[in-house]
């Protein structure tokens, strides 16, 4: 009777123990100006977007993610996403059929909270030309 309640014990605690824990996705938070590199005035309410294109456990399966915003009247753009990526022109793509500008830059810095699950990447002033 004591091995029969011991297993039954142990199996309980396997059963609770194996339960998937939910993890919080990490979030992407950007921050940064947009200016237009001929006279170095700002983008003012233009949109643009976040781009990440990849391959799919490295097989021809491919995947793309993007997520839209839009600057503010000085240029300036604070956002949030749950995908991490180039920061683009809205026609942006990967591939041989894009001639549009590349992508508008590398961040200067950022800071990762692994408690709270979030990116902070400040871009600083980033230089485009105009392109629709």
């Amino acid at each position: 009777m004591k091995q029969i309640s011991l297993i039954t014990i142990c199996l309980t605690l396997v059963l609770f123990s194996c339960g998937k824990k939910e993890t919080k996705k990490m979030q992407y938070h950007l921050l940064g100006y947009i200016f237009n590199s001929s006279d170095s005035t700002p983008f003012a309410n233009t949109k643009f977007k976040v781009y990440n294109h990849a391959y799919a456990n490295g097989v021809s399966k491919e995947k793309v993610e993007e997520f839209f915003f839009t600057t503010d009247n000085l240029g300036h753009f604070d956002v949030t996403t749950e995908i991490t990526g180039l920061l683009t022109w809205p026609s942006y793509s990967y591939g041989a059929v894009y001639t549009g500008p590349p992508h508008l830059g590398m961040p200067k810095r950022d800071e990762t909270d692994n408690v709270n699950r979030i990116n902070t990447t400040y871009f600083d002033t980033l230089y485009t030309t105009l392109y629709h």
